[in-house]
Order: structure tokens, then C-alpha cells, then sequence
């Protein structure tokens, strides 16, 4: 099987969850169920958690409780534990456990490495057509609202001049396994 990846993704793997998170994947997944404000959906297949989040914050916000519980965000080789992908890029650093792809249809879903994709996971009530309508934006599409501060580790740091925030995003390539 495969999960979805739509806007920005956090995916963690079961395994780690089931070691590291107390009382495992189970109790992450009540856990998240009860806080979502701030991420769109929670699908999972046999091997993997994906968490898809409105922004890049708040997907740095909701890695913090798994880095909190020991998981590893990344070695000098990318992504350990849990991996960050953007719906357009995939994985936001190199993940050699993670395989990625875009649908030619416009969605991305990932895969543990060395399985078969197989059946989609997606949320409840998901659709392509529904998938189509999202209309996601980037701070480099629009020029002279933003700086790059810094280009680093495949992630490029911008200043946004309209609220003063700080935005992490994907360079514009992919990492596939």
C-alpha cells in the first residue's frame, strides 16, 4: 500500500512509532486524532503514518511530540525516523526507507522502500477530482514579497515580507528512492 501526500506531509514509519511513541502507534494516532486543528487528514498503510498538514509550520509543529519521545528527524544521510514531503517535491530531504512519485493525475503518494505502492490509503470521502480543486501556493511564486535567507541541506529558508514569518520549503527537485 501507499499514503497520500498532499500539501505537507509528515510520514512516520510504524515501526518506530510502535518502538519509540508510548503505547505505540496506537496511542500517536489518538493522540493526533484529538489535536487536529492544525493537519488536514491522518491516513496510514501497513508500514507508514502520514500526517498531511496546511503549511510548513505547522508540520514543524507537529513533529515536535515525536522528537520529544526520541525519534530521530535526521542524520547527515536525511531523513531517519519521520520524513517532511511536499506534495509537489516529495521528500524535502534525501529518505532512503521512503519511495515517492507523483500521480501524472497531480497527487503524490508515497511508499516504504523495496514494498510495492499497491492500493492507495487516503482520508475518508478523498477523490482525484477533490484533489485537483486544492489550490496550494509558494512564497517563490510571487517575486518581491519575499527574501531567501538560506539554501541549506535541500531546504530553502524565505522571509515573509507580508507577516514578517519565516517559511521552510522544498528546493525544486525530488529525491525518489
Amino acid at each position: 500500500m501507499s499514503v497520500l501526500v498532499e500539501a505537507v506531509c509528515v510520514i512516520i514509519q510504524r515501526k518506530r512509532l510502535d518502538q519509540t511513541f508510548p503505547g505505540g502507534t496506537d496511542a500517536f494516532l489518538a493522540r493526533s486524532d484529538r489535536r487536529s486543528a492544525e493537519h488536514r487528514y491522518i491516513c496510514m498503510d501497513d508500514h507508514l503514518v502520514c500526517l498531511s498538514y496546511f503549511s510548513p509550520d505547522a508540520a514543524d509543529r507537529g513533529i515536535v511530540p515525536l522528537i520529544r519521545e526520541g525519534m530521530t528527524e535526521t542524520d547527515d544521510d536525511g531523513f531517519v525516523d519521520f520524513a517532511v514531503l511536499d506534495q509537489r517535491y516529495g521528500p524535502t530531504l534525501p529518505c532512503g526507507w521512503l519511495a515517492w512519485s507523483r500521480d501524472p493525475s497531480g497527487y503524490g503518494c508515497a511508499w516504504l522502500a523495496g514494498e510495492l505502492p499497491g492500493e492507495l490509503s487516503a482520508p475518508e470521502g478523498w477523490t482525484v477530482a477533490s484533489s485537483l480543486r486544492l489550490k496550494r501556493t509558494d512564497i517563490r511564486d510571487f517575486p518581491n514579497r519575499a527574501l531567501k535567507l538560506a539554501d541549506e541541506n535541500d531546504v530553502e529558508l524565505w522571509l515573509d515580507f507580508h507577516t514578517g514569518r519565516i517559511t521552510r520549503v522544498a528546493k525544486r527537485q525530488s529525491f525518489n528512492s
